[in-house]
C-alpha cells in the first residue's frame, strides 16, 4: 500500500542533500526577485523523502557505457527513474551561438551585475518538469534555473535545473553576462564569463542550459577552468542536475499563521567528473504515472519502475509523490487504492478535440492532435466529466476563503486594539488604563537590563 511506501520513502538518505524549509506566511511571487544573501542558507532540520527504489536501483544497476564508432568518445547513459542522463564528452554540437539566435534575445543587465539575484521569465511553451507543466521559471545569477511554484529565500535547495550551481558573482568581471532566448520550441540560458566569489585568479566559467518543449534538457559547457569537485561549497551548494519537491501547508493558528514545508522527493545528480569543456549532458524525461490520463491506462499499463494508483476524487494517476502530494493525501488517495475503474463520461461533441495525431499530455504541437478518450484541448490537459464546470467555481472560491478570513481578522484586530489603546490612554484610572501604565512601565524597565542600551529613570516627586 502507499502508506507502507510512504514510511519507506521517509528513510534518511546519507550523502544526499535534502531540505526541509519552514516559512511563516506564504511569500508572493514578484517579477524581479532580488533575493538577499541568506537565500541559500539551509535550516537545521533536514528531512528526506527520496524514493527507496532509487537506492535499490543504484545498488543493482551501473551506467551503460558505449563507444561510438571511428573514435574513442565515450557516451555514458544513466537511469534516474524520472529521467535518463546521457554524457557526451568532446562533443560541442549542442552548444548554441546565442548571439546569432536573434530576437527575442535578452541580456539582463541587473542579473549580469548582481550576485544571488533572480529574474522571473515566462516561457513561450509549456515545459514538462517531472510531469508538471510549467510556463514560468526564474533565471538566477548563480548558474541555475528555479522552477518552483512560488519564490522564497532558499531557491538553491530544490526544484532547480542546474547546469552548474555555484557561488558565482557576475559583478567581479565587467565581461560577465547572463542572457536568455526563447521561442515556441526551446529556451536557452547562457552564463558567460562568470567568476566565483572571492576568486582572485580571474578564471571564468561559461556554460548553457537549454530546455526543449518535449521535456528534454541539455547542459553545454565551453569554459571550465576548475574541476567541479574543487569548487568551494562552504557558502553555497555546488550542484549539477535536476530536483523537484512538493509542498505541505498546515495552519498553526488558523487562519492567522500558516506553515509551509518543502519536501524534496527526487533529484538527478549528474557526475561532476563528466563536466568538461566542449562536453554536454542530455537529460531526457521518462514516462511517469502522471502521464497516464485514464484509469484504465493507469492501472493496466503503468510506466516501468512505478506503482501507479488511480484516484477517482482527483481524476489523476500517481504514485503519490509529486507536486500534488498534499491534495493526494487530503483526498485519501494514499489509502483508497483504486483497483476497478469507475464509469467515465465522454466529453461533449462540441468541445475542442485535437484531430490529427495521437499524443499524451504536454506533447501536442500547434497543429493539434488526437487526444485520449475524455480529454480535450490543444495540450490534451483537460478531463471532461459531468459536474466539472460546476465544481471548478466552488474550488476557486474555497481556495480564497482562508486569505479573506485572515485579512478580515487582521482588520478587526487592529481596530479593536487601537480603540482599546485610545480608551485606556484617556481613562488612566480605569482597569484598562492601569494595565496600560503597568505594561508600559515594565517595558521601559526591561530596556535597562541585560545587554540592552541603559536608560536613567527618575522617580516622580509627590
Amino acid at each position: 500500500s502507499l502508506s507502507h511506501q510512504d514510511n519507506q520513502r521517509r528513510t534518511t538518505m546519507s550523502s544526499l542533500e535534502s531540505v526541509l524549509i519552514t516559512l511563516l506566511s506564504l511569500s508572493a511571487i514578484t517579477t524581479n526577485a532580488n533575493i538577499d544573501n541568506a537565500w541559500y542558507t539551509y535550516v537545521d532540520r533536514v528531512e528526506s523523502v527520496r524514493e527507496q527504489r532509487a537506492i535499490q536501483e543504484s545498488a543493482t544497476q551501473s551506467p551503460v557505457e558505449m563507444t561510438t564508432p571511428h573514435n574513442t568518445t565515450e557516451i555514458v547513459h544513466d537511469n534516474h527513474d524520472y529521467y535518463t542522463v546521457e554524457y557526451k564528452p568532446n562533443e560541442d554540437g549542442h552548444w548554441m551561438d546565442i548571439d546569432k539566435l536573434g530576437s527575442p534575445l535578452v541580456i539582463n543587465q541587473r542579473l549580469s551585475a548582481t550576485a544571488r539575484h533572480a529574474v522571473k521569465v515566462q516561457l513561450n511553451f509549456t515545459y514538462p518538469f517531472y510531469g508538471y507543466d510549467t510556463r514560468f521559471l526564474y533565471v538566477t545569477s548563480s548558474g541555475f534555473l528555479y522552477l518552483g511554484s512560488y519564490s522564497h529565500r532558499y531557491l538553491s535547495a530544490t526544484q532547480y535545473v542546474a547546469p552548474l550551481m555555484a557561488d558565482f558573482d557576475p559583478s567581479l568581471d565587467v565581461g560577465s553576462t547572463i542572457s536568455y532566448f526563447g521561442d515556441e520550441s526551446m529556451f536557452v540560458t547562457e552564463w558567460r564569463n562568470l567568476r566565483l566569489q572571492k576568486d582572485t585568479t580571474g578564471k571564468n566559467f561559461t556554460f548553457q542550459a537549454t530546455l526543449y518543449k518535449n521535456g528534454t534538457t541539455v547542459f553545454s559547457y565551453k569554459e571550465k577552468p576548475l574541476n567541479i569537485s574543487d569548487i568551494p561549497t562552504k557558502n553555497h551548494p555546488v550542484k549539477v542536475g535536476l530536483a523537484d519537491a512538493y509542498y505541505h501547508d498546515t495552519w498553526m493558528l488558523h487562519p492567522v499563521i500558516s506553515r509551509r514545508v518543502i519536501y524534496e522527493y527526487h533529484s538527478v545528480d549528474a557526475s561532476f567528473s563528466k563536466v568538461d569543456e566542449s562536453s554536454s549532458i542530455v537529460i531526457r524525461p521518462l514516462e511517469t504515472c502522471t502521464s497516464r490520463l485514464t484509469c484504465s491506462t493507469c492501472i493496466d499499463s503503468p510506466p516501468t519502475g512505478f506503482v501507479c494508483v488511480w484516484c477517482n476524487a482527483l481524476n489523476k494517476c500517481s504514485d503519490g509523490f509529486d507536486r500534488q502530494r498534499q491534495a493526494w493525501v487530503k483526498q485519501h488517495c494514499d489509502t483508497k487504492n483504486q483497483t476497478v475503474c469507475p464509469a467515465e463520461s465522454k466529453p461533449d461533441e462540441n468541445e475542442d478535440i485535437c484531430l490529427t495525431l495521437t499524443c499524451g499530455p504536454g506533447t501536442c504541437t500547434s497543429d493539434g492532435c488526437l487526444c485520449p478518450d475524455y480529454y480535450f484541448g490543444q495540450q490534451c490537459q483537460t478531463y471532461k466529466k459531468d459536474g466539472d464546470k460546476a465544481g471548478a467555481g466552488s474550488t476557486t472560491s474555497s481556495s480564497h476563503a482562508p486569505a479573506v478570513l485572515f485579512f478580515l481578522f487582521l482588520i478587526i484586530l487592529v481596530v479593536v486594539l487601537a480603540g482599546w489603546a485610545v480608551y485606556a490612554y484617556k481613562n488612566p484610572n480605569t482597569t484598562s488604563g492601569l494595565f496600560l501604565i503597568k505594561v508600559t512601565r515594565c517595558y521601559c524597565l526591561k530596556g535597562s537590563s541585560g545587554n540592552s542600551p541603559s536608560y536613567k529613570y527618575e522617580k516622580q516627586e509627590e
